[in-house]
């Protein structure tokens, strides 16, 4: 089921290489956690390292979460070291000896974001970064507590991050309503690298939801889907193969566009309640293979009451009615279903029919949050289980 790609590319969110974490399984027997480390990457990595690596680079989805809300745990993004998520407007560290907070995100936290070895939120208003790459654009050195993104300090709702090693790594916000990138130059629309902030052409107001994978990034613009970069397998929707380093509009998709993901060379969206993907393998077949769309396609059985979309390398998942469903490479069971054998049209994630808010998928790694609390699977586990401590 794995895509195919001759590039060495992982995804930013999508890495969550396993910390070891100790679990608890939805029956409520232990199980002993993932152990794998993250040297292969997460949410959409690959190796070297996961979800950004490569000598040329596997592309990746690029992985964030918004929406905090007190209570519980409220949003989840899976990286390469340890999933991030928000709690009461506070961002914490998953880590295997329980929930850890992150340094100056003690409050105002509103969006958050993972990477291979970096992460980004969103705190009141202002972008800060940590970790390596794209940590702090103007410096590359390792940070390891967040620090303001010049530039970014006022009016931004929104971030997304793509890292990928030997420099294809970037990162892209929205500040009053606009997309700011910096880093590679395909995740923000340009013909060279540039680490500087820049604006993306043509998107200057009314974005509400962005993401990035290092090779193209997507955006919800008044409503409708426009997507920019590569465009190899479709994954800009426009209905061509042809790069472009400026947004174009999704083929369809002008209105009730409501989330929207990006991952290795496919994109999809949620409008009006049922999904639509575009771009590698994003339309079943008959015989229950896939092949690649340029333009939207609705994704079999989830026509209506999905609420959340997240894309990792080789695989998706979505919140249904308030269940999890997943579909696509299931080599290291990131579908969840209890089975190693991969299926491109979704399939029920194990114990996961109700109470699911948020979810996130990464290299070989899926997470969720069930009534305030996170469970992982994949990277071998072939169904959920919840992280100790959450």
């Amino acid at each position: 089921m794995a895509r195919s790609s001759f590039l060495l590319f992982f995804s930013a969110v999508a890495v969550l290489a396993a910390q070891g974490c100790g679990t608890t399984n939805t029956d409520g027997t232990e199980s002993p956690g993932d152990g794998a480390g993250s040297g292969a990457g997460g949410a959409e990595a690959g190796h070297p390292s996961t979800s950004a690596a490569g000598s040329a680079g596997r592309e990746s989805a690029g992985g964030s979460a918004s929406g905090a809300s007190p209570g519980g745990f409220s949003a989840i993004a899976v990286g390469n070291q340890s999933p991030y998520a928000i709690r009461d407007f506070a961002a914490y560290r998953l880590e295997s000896n329980g929930p850890v907070p992150i340094e100056g995100l003690a409050s105002g936290v509103t969006s958050i974001a993972a990477a291979t070895e970096q992460g980004c939120a969103v705190a009141n208003g202002s972008a800060m970064c940590w970790g390596s790459f794209v940590g702090n654009w103007y410096n590359p050195d390792d940070h390891s507590a967040p620090a303001p993104v010049e530039g970014l300090t006022s009016e931004v709702t929104a971030i997304s991050t793509s890292v990928a090693y030997y420099g294809y790594d970037n990162a892209c916000a929205i500040v009053s309503g606009g997309v700011m990138c910096w880093g590679w130059s395909y995740g923000a629309g340009m013909n060279a690298d540039e680490w500087p902030l820049v604006q993306v052409q043509g998107l200057t107001s009314g974005a509400t939801s962005i993401a990035t994978a290092g090779y193209h990034s997507c955006a919800i613009v008044d409503g409708g889907a426009e997507c920019w970069g590569t465009n190899t397998r479709g994954q800009l929707g426009d209905g061509t193969t042809s790069r472009s380093s400026v947004p174009v509009q999704v083929q369809g998709l002008t209105s009730g566009v409501t989330a929207i993901g990006v991952g290795e060379r496919y994109s999809c969206a949620i409008v009006d309640g049922g999904v639509w993907c575009w771009g590698a393998n994003a339309s079943l077949l008959d015989d229950g293979t896939a092949t690649d769309s340029p333009v939207p396609v609705p994704v079999q059985g989830l026509t209506s009451g999905v609420t959340a979309v997240a894309l990792g390398l080789g695989h998706t998942c979505a919140v249904v009615q308030g269940g999890a469903k997943c579909w696509g490479d299931n080599s290291s069971g990131q579908l969840g279903n209890g089975t190693n054998t991969g299926s491109w049209a979704p399939v029920q994630v194990e114990g996961l029919t109700s109470g699911v808010t948020a979810i996130a998928s990464g290299f070989e790694r899926s997470c969720a949050i069930v009534k305030g609390s996170v469970w992982c699977w994949g990277n071998h586990n072939l169904t959920p289980a919840k992280i100790d401590g959450t």
